[in-house]
């Protein structure tokens, strides 16, 4: 019943296509090939039913035209998505496919935001515990082989290109629209150089935030990626070069 229906919604303009025009053709030929080579050896005594390159040409059409939508048929039977008829591709079908593609890849960010972000409703040291961390030493240690990933890059990818990882709103500084700001993944040497610098010298005390706790709390779970808000102040060019032209820069 399914190969009815495929014939059904066959798409003729196919017809007029290579990807069709040339697996069609090579099976006339093969055949006809096949045919004069095992009707070679018949003798026949009537030079009237001698095989000629035109004869059962219509069988031929009929046997090519078969074995291509068969087996395109038995092919693709399993994704619906046939390279010479619409039948599933049509209206709901198409949709619900777009839609379970669409709900796959939401569920793969959210996981992956779960797996490298830190916890938002974990523990939240007090400034003292902050302090009192920075001359840790099993917590320096960490600070330090984070640092030391920086100097040990060997890819500059690495540093240059980011994969997004979700999206986060923000607000123009101008007309005040919301708008969505990507989020990207980045390795936690480079979101730590960010928040202490890249020199990451522990000159001065109270270095130590809650965003650099946990940082490296995360990193000692073995988790060495973040998920970061590349935060911008404007929505477009436009609202920036409005800005400073109000402000005279």
């Amino acid at each position: 019943m399914s190969y009815i229906n495929y014939l059904k919604n066959f798409d003729f303009d196919i017809l007029y296509n290579t990807s069709f025009l040339l697996p069609f053709v090579g099976i006339i030929v093969v055949l006809k090939i096949l045919s004069v080579l095992l009707f070679s050896f018949v003798k026949s005594e009537d030079d009237e039913n001698k095989v000629t390159v035109f004869s059962n040409i219509f069988f031929y059409l009929i046997i090519s035209f078969s074995i291509l939508t068969i087996y395109d048929n038995e092919d693709r039977k399993g994704i619906q998505n046939f390279r010479f008829s619409n039948f599933g591709k049509l209206g709901g079908d198409e949709d619900l496919l777009v839609e379970n593609e669409v709900g796959k890849s939401n569920d793969f960010e959210n996981n992956l935001s779960t797996e490298i972000t830190p916890d938002k409703t974990s523990y939240t040291p007090t400034e003292e515990e902050l302090l009192r961390l920075e001359k840790d030493p099993e917590y320096i240690q960490t600070f330090e082989q984070i640092a030391k990933d920086l100097n040990n890059v060997q890819n500059l990818s690495e540093v240059t290109s980011f994969e997004v990882c979700g999206y986060e709103d923000g607000k123009c500084n101008w007309c005040g629209d919301i708008f969505s700001q990507e989020k990207l993944l980045k390795p936690t040497y480079i979101a730590m150089g960010d928040a202490v610098g890249f020199r990451m010298a522990l000159i001065e005390s109270g270095w130590n935030t809650i965003e650099i706790y946990n940082y490296i709390k995360d990193y000692q779970k073995g988790i060495k990626f973040q998920c970061i808000t590349e935060e911008k102040e404007f929505c477009s060019l436009k609202c920036e070069k409005e800005f400073k032209n109000n402000k005279g820069y």
